[in-house]
């Protein structure tokens, strides 16, 4: 999602990764430590949030699939939704997200 329409409350901790060409910012809940969500370098202004952190997500919609190289092969992909066997270009996964 755009991160500049993500908030959080509560104890959040910050773990930063950084390698040669990102730097990754993971936010992690403070009490039970379950990751929240993360921005990445590479894909500015996008926060990917987990969405089993969130209450009824089971009410979401999919809007974008991404590392579809590595889901169970059960899972099924419907045929209109955008998808990526990788990380998706930032601004082809930023219209996913707006559209």
């Amino acid at each position: 999602m755009a991160e500049d329409r993500l908030s959080v409350t509560g104890s959040v901790v910050v773990q930063e990764i950084t390698t040669e060409d990102r730097t990754s910012t993971q936010r992690f809940c403070g009490t039970c430590h379950a990751r929240l969500y993360n921005t990445n370098t590479r894909r500015p202004g996008i926060a990917v949030v987990r969405a089993g952190t969130l209450d009824r997500s089971e009410e979401l919609d999919c809007v974008a699939h991404i590392f579809t190289a590595y889901r169970q092969r059960w899972v099924v992909i419907p045929a209109d939704v955008p998808r990526w066997p990788e990380a998706p270009p930032p601004a082809d996964f930023m219209r996913a997200l707006t559209a």
